[in-house]
């Protein structure tokens, strides 16, 4: 994460020229990563796993991310999103939560035993830097449908993949 900052702090212009795929957007990766550390805060047992939870590895993952999420949101044309506000983000995020600690106990790693109190913790989580990454994608050419995928209800339609997409430079792999 720390990379990617100084990357986008020196070049700039990296942030007009992206993939088609939503997948190596700076807003995934931001998402991804803020949602991990999210996660691993408010999902796992912190009698077995609070050496990671406080470890300074999670801690600078959070902070590289916040840091590259604000440096990006300050200094681009950047429009604050909305649909973070609606109703039914707190019971995306809660079934999201859900989802994430089922497969993780699935994977037999503990999780905390109050799943209720950690998807409030994840929720509010979540509040702080989804909005942000929202509008982010959204700068990019990009609707959160496509960017996160794992919280939304299914890939996108290939006809559905251009549609509300802002004019932007292409890249090709």
């Amino acid at each position: 994460m720390a990379a990617i900052k100084e990357t986008h702090h020196f070049y700039p212009v990296l942030f007009y020229f992206r993939f088609e795929d939503a997948f190596y957007a700076p807003s995934h990766i931001l998402l991804v990563a803020l949602d991990a550390a999210a996660l691993v805060r408010t999902a796992l047992d912190p009698r077995e796993l609070g050496w990671l939870q406080d470890s300074a590895a999670l801690a600078e993952l959070e902070r590289a991310s916040a840091l590259l999420l604000r440096t990006l949101n300050q200094n681009f044309p950047v429009r604050h999103a909305r649909s973070v506000d609606s109703p039914n983000s707190d019971e995306r995020w809660r079934l999201r939560y859900s989802q994430a600690l089922l497969r993780l106990r699935d994977a037999g790693i503990a999780t905390r035993a109050d799943s209720e109190a950690g998807a409030h913790e994840y929720v509010d989580l979540r509040a702080t830097w989804e909005a942000p990454i929202e509008a982010l994608a959204l700068a990019l050419g990009f609707r959160m449908e496509e960017v996160d995928r794992a919280g939304h209800s299914g890939r996108p339609r290939a006809q559905d993949r251009s549609g509300d997409r802002q004019p932007f430079a292409r890249t090709h792999p």
